[in-house]
């Protein structure tokens, strides 16, 4: 009897040697395959940092043509105060309706 359980404890070893092997190679494939995604996209990310940054370097710049030019026409402290008021309402409506999007997605 001692000799039939031996092969089956053998056969459940391997079995779950086998197991794991497999286990861990679906693992690394997952992994590869999330690296090469990931690698593919660098630039993307890369490029689109560069843009954000240059697009808000181009909204300060709008700004202060702003607040420049109604400083010509009210003063440079009204100018100053009204573009920064302009600024920060829309920076407010965009804010809001982020938040409202937000909330219809969480239902």
């Amino acid at each position: 009897m001692n000799d039939e359980e031996t092969p089956i404890a053998d056969y459940a070893r391997r079995l779950v040697d086998q197991g794991k092997a497999y286990a861990n190679a679906e693992i690394g494939l997952a992994k590869a395959k999330a690296q090469d995604a990931v690698a593919g996209y660098s630039h993307v990310a890369l490029f689109g940092a560069g843009a954000a940054v240059f697009g808000l370097v181009a909204l300060i710049v709008l700004f202060v043509t702003l607040a420049l030019w109604l400083g010509s026409l009210i003063g440079p402290l009204g100018g100053g105060l009204i573009a920064t008021a302009i600024a920060a309402a829309m920076s407010g409506l965009l804010g809001w309706l982020a938040k409202r999007k937000l909330d219809d997605r969480n239902g």
